[in-house]
């Protein structure tokens, strides 16, 4: 477990300071697309800004099979979990991953619902297929914060969280956790 978590936060953490993205299997037009989104994000000046930017990011994310039976199947899945059916939505997103290993968000929804199913680890070696694919994930990056937090890995998390400012200024996530977290690191009541 310390094993992938190590794994997971140091090459996330050179991958960013290197500038690297290893957007696998996504096309040349998304790569340009993500790189121009994510600089957008990372210079929004208000939160109505960055919520319009995450959503065009989101959709390259989900788009981001050129396979019309892997879109169907990601539509499948997410119908799943908006149900509440994790089991169905892991199967369904094992299958997609099993059929297109590089479909980075494939990967990510079943970190998702695994998560949701109390799998941490199963959920953690997910997450670390997706930050080698994108490292500016922000959504693997709060998930991976959340399990930290979880196994009470408060310093971990609040490094994570600190990170994905620098993606996303106005992640509500993080800027809420961060003084909840600093305050239990300092020792003071919540």
């Amino acid at each position: 477990m310390k094993t992938i978590r190590i794994l997971i936060t140091g090459i996330a953490g050179f991958l960013i300071l290197a500038g690297v993205s290893l957007a696998e299997g996504q096309t040349d037009e998304n790569k340009a697309q993500l790189n121009t989104l994510f600089r957008d994000l990372a210079a929004a000046e208000s939160e109505v800004a960055a919520d319009q930017t995450i959503q065009e990011i989101w959709q390259v994310w989900i788009g981001g099979s050129e396979n019309d039976i892997s879109r169907v199947m990601m539509d499948h899945g997410l119908t799943l979990m908006q149900k509440g059916n994790y089991k169905g939505a892991e199967r369904v997103f094992t299958q997609l991953i099993r059929r297109e290993p590089d479909y980075m968000e494939a990967w990510n929804k079943r970190a998702t619902v695994r998560y949701m199913m109390s799998n941490l680890s199963g959920s953690e070696e997910d997450i670390a297929e997706v930050l080698l694919r994108e490292p500016r994930h922000f959504g693997a990056l709060s998930g991976l914060a959340m399990i930290y937090l979880q196994r009470g890995d408060a310093m971990e998390a609040l490094q994570l969280y600190r990170h994905i400012l620098t993606i996303n200024p106005f992640s509500p996530d993080a800027l809420r956790l961060i003084p909840e977290i600093e305050l239990q690191l300092r020792g003071d009541p919540a």
